[in-house]
């Protein structure tokens, strides 16, 4: 049930929505007093920050006006309930668009048709359809299978042990009428999600970030590059940044993005209810300063930090700390800022730094030393020293195996 919070917005406190509304609010609020018997109070002034007595935040409400920025009350009794992950008619477009993909090499499908008659992999998923279908005990208002969705997201969110998440099932099974459809195990559950494209893959990396166990080293017991064993040692420090390494956990998603942009999916046209071969590519990424860095291999410190500046980076060295000066060569040559002295005592009348063309970046990359991945001290542990004419080049970023990222 809603509450009515619109009495919060009127700006005549004496009228009688307003008043009956802080009344409401106070008597609702009651239920979650702390040991001293306050509350805390949500005017604009206090905003929850402070613990008041009814009365007293009755009052701060009445004078100061209610919180302007407290739309969910999750302090006087209203319950938060995070956004739904996948209402139903999502849940069974989710279960449509599998079904649908799963035909992806059924030869009686035609490319621009809406055909369906295939080889009979709608059976596969008539289970699935009908869990959707089916109510998680009798007058419940979950089916089993969004129940199941909503349930498994709670525990990602708040990183519950696969053991936790088992005893609450168990719990679950009985205290919910008898005959209803709580999954018997986390095993079980995520068996289930996984068959309508909500599961996910688990893959051990070596301990020092120089491949992945996947693929053509999925059965390995030792890393291919440092020999180290796949197991962790017990005395094994924490994990640490990827950052120069990061290449090696993107190594799944690249595959991924090689397939979209080679081969393509096969993808429904919900309008037309026609199916059609989708191809994508990456454009850009968005990311802070320190990712850049570890995504794109140009290193973010030193004299030459900027990726655009490249080797122009203007900078200078200030007691124990590199700037980045001459900010002035961007404006257009007969700006008057560029003869004034007040900035470093000079004029500047340098250009602005050249623009570096996709073959000269090529040309940057196409001289650096080959390295071993990983931190492993006998590969040069995390920060390899650079040589000169590697500029601020650590690596060339595995985004260059797109064919097409080069020319982006």
């Amino acid at each position: 049930m809603s509450i009515d919070k619109s009495w919060t917005t009127n700006p005549y406190r004496n009228h009688p929505e307003f008043q009956a509304g802080l009344k409401a609010f106070i008597e609702k609020s009651k239920s979650h007093l702390d040991s001293n018997g306050k509350i805390r109070c949500a005017c604009e002034k206090c905003d929850n920050r402070y613990f008041k007595y009814s009365s007293a935040v009755e009052r701060h409400i009445f004078i100061n006006g209610f919180s302007k920025a407290y739309k969910i009350w999750i302090y006087h009794d209203e319950s938060f309930i995070p956004p739904v992950v996948l209402p139903s008619n999502e849940m069974t477009d989710l279960i449509d668009d599998v079904i649908w993909e799963s035909r992806e090499n059924d030869t009686n499908l035609d490319e621009g048709t809406s055909n369906t008659r295939g080889s009979g992999v709608d059976d596969d998923f008539a289970q699935l359809l009908e869990e959707m279908e089916t109510q998680l005990y009798t007058g419940c208002i979950f089916s089993s299978l969004e129940f199941l969705a909503k349930l498994m997201h709670i525990k990602v969110n708040n990183k519950w042990t696969d053991s936790s998440f088992d005893q609450l099932l168990e719990l679950l099974q009985l205290a919910f009428p008898k005959g209803n459809k709580v999954p018997l195990s986390h095993y079980l559950a995520k068996k289930k999600l996984k068959s309508i494209g909500l599961g996910y893959e688990s893959i051990h990396v070596c301990k020092n970030d120089c491949c992945l166990f996947w693929k053509e080293h999925d059965s390995l017991q030792v890393c291919p590059v440092c020999k180290e064993s796949r197991w962790i040692d017990k005395n094994t420090k924490g994990p640490k940044a990827p950052s120069k390494d990061m290449d090696v956990f993107l190594r799944p998603l690249v595959e991924e993005l090689k397939h979209l942009w080679n081969s393509g999916v096969r993808i429904k046209d919900a309008a037309t209810n026609t199916f059609f071969t989708m191809r994508a590519m990456l454009l850009w990424t968005i990311n802070d300063w320190p990712a850049r860095s570890s995504l794109s291999g140009w290193s973010g410190q030193g004299y030459r930090a900027c990726a655009t500046c490249n080797e122009d980076t203007p900078s200078y060295r200030a007691t124990n700390k590199v700037v980045y000066i001459g900010h002035r060569r961007f404006l257009d040559a007969n700006d008057p800022l560029r003869k004034r002295l007040d900035f470093n005592g000079m004029e500047e009348t340098r250009p602005a730094p050249r623009h570096f063309s996709n073959i000269e970046i090529q040309e940057q990359l196409g001289r650096l030393l080959t390295r071993k991945p990983g931190k492993h001290p006998e590969h040069g542990g995390g920060e390899p020293k650079r040589q000169d004419y590697e500029l601020n080049w650590s690596k060339r970023s595995i985004f260059f195996e797109l064919e097409y990222w080069s020319s982006l």
